[in-house]
């Protein structure tokens, strides 16, 4: 407790002022936690003095909120591109953290926080494991109120884990630097409001660096527009990774490869007559032809057997 007040003073964490007027003061508390190393043996005892936020009301203390966090992709980004560059890389621990700004019908789990926690370290486990994607963000649709089928379900992703143990994720040091993108959808998927899913897989090379599962917004009312949608999903993606490595000095002169396998939805957006069969879709996914005319994006046609972003619209097998 003493480290972590010193360490609080001596990062200026805060200023001693004056209440006021018609501001209250929000208290704080102390979070005691012990890390343990990976046999299970205690590494050490942790202290933090976090305050009650859960005082304030919004709309009178605070109007929205921001937290100054790194995404997952950026991380991969920068590990996939110094494993290219074979830049030196240091890891560090922080010692302190101070924050500056199918329809179910079996029954009600007894104890749900029990499934909530594996969901929660399942999706943690996404990070470096890509094909559990598809079922995590299933059975992370039903933390609320989990049935005795949901926990079974979670069950037989770790009884996958057991007999397929990974290798993590491999950042190719012979790399290209050169982006590529997979994307597929599962038309009408979800039992409860059909709206489609979206998967999707970037490569920098050889390398994966990003990869999802997302259901779309709005209801699809063909395959083609499902397509389309997770076109435009993963363009988004793409142009944000192109971003991120043009601030890191790697520069794309060559049209991004995207790979699909609906040859109606490329039809779609090469094609630059509008006509009644596309008038429903969102002009805000028209943008992948701008970017097609841009020279910025190449999409292209890829057989089903060999699409590598269906891992992200279909459930693991039984073997």
């Amino acid at each position: 407790m003493q480290q972590e007040i010193q360490a609080l003073e001596d990062n200026n964490t805060w200023t001693v002022c004056p209440l006021p007027p018609q501001k209250r003061a929000l208290g704080c508390k102390w979070v005691y936690k012990i890390k343990y190393h990976a046999n299970g043996t205690i590494e050490r005892f942790k202290a933090r003095l976090v305050i009650l936020g859960n005082h304030q009301i919004e709309g009178i203390d605070y109007n929205e909120t921001f937290a100054p966090v790194a995404k997952m992709v950026t991380v991969r980004i920068i590990l996939a591109v110094a494993a290219a560059k074979h830049w030196e890389l240091h890891q560090m621990d922080v010692h302190n953290a101070f924050l500056h700004g199918g329809l179910a019908n079996g029954e009600l789990l007894a104890n749900p926080d029990r499934y909530r926690r594996l969901v929660g370290r399942l999706i943690y486990l996404c990070f470096t494991r890509p094909e559990l994607s598809y079922c995590v963000h299933v059975l992370s649709q039903f933390m609320q109120q989990p049935r005795t089928e949901h926990w079974e379900a979670a069950l037989r992703v770790v009884r996958y884990l057991k007999s397929n143990p990974g290798q993590g994720v491999l950042l190719d040091s012979r790399c290209d630097l050169q982006l590529s993108g997979w994307c597929d959808s599962d038309w009408a998927a979800c039992p409860l409001t059909r709206k489609s899913l979206t998967g999707w897989i970037v490569f920098l090379g050889h390398s994966p660096i990003s990869w999802k599962t997302k259901k779309q917004n709005t209801v699809a009312r063909s395959s083609a527009e499902a397509e389309y949608r997770s076109m435009a999903s993963t363009t988004c993606e793409l142009k944000w990774i192109k971003s991120v490595l043009s601030n890191l000095g790697v520069t794309h002169s060559m049209p991004i490869q995207l790979y699909c396998d609906n040859q109606a939805a490329l039809h779609i957006a090469k094609n630059p007559v509008f006509h009644e069969r596309t008038k429903h879709i969102d002009v805000d996914c028209h943008f992948i032809r701008d970017e097609i005319v841009c020279q910025n994006l190449q999409p292209s046609y890829v057989p089903t057997r060999t699409q590598l972003a269906d891992t992200f619209t279909k459930a693991l097998g039984r073997t």
